[in-house]
């Protein structure tokens, strides 16, 4: 796997962001850490072994509509929308 030059970001692109005057649950953040492991690896003996196969570390901001969410559940749909 060849790492991308430039951060990677997630997202839907058949959704495009709206602005609301007013929310019922607002909208929620929280900053998330990510590890990224370099190499295939299982069952490692030490907590050095883990350690040296972590290849780098990201931070990703998860963004969350809470009143979508919440429509999207109650029609069913994953929460992951």
């Amino acid at each position: 796997y060849a790492f991308p030059g430039q951060p990677l970001v997630l997202r839907d692109p058949a959704r495009r962001p709206r602005r609301r005057c007013g929310t019922d649950f607002g909208v929620h953040h929280e900053l998330e850490l990510a590890v990224v492991i370099g190499r295939r690896c299982r069952h490692l003996p030490t907590d050095a072994a883990a350690a040296a196969a972590v290849a780098g570390y990201a931070l990703a901001l998860d963004i969350t509509d809470r009143d979508e969410q919440t429509e999207a559940k109650r029609a069913g749909m994953p929460w992951s929308v």
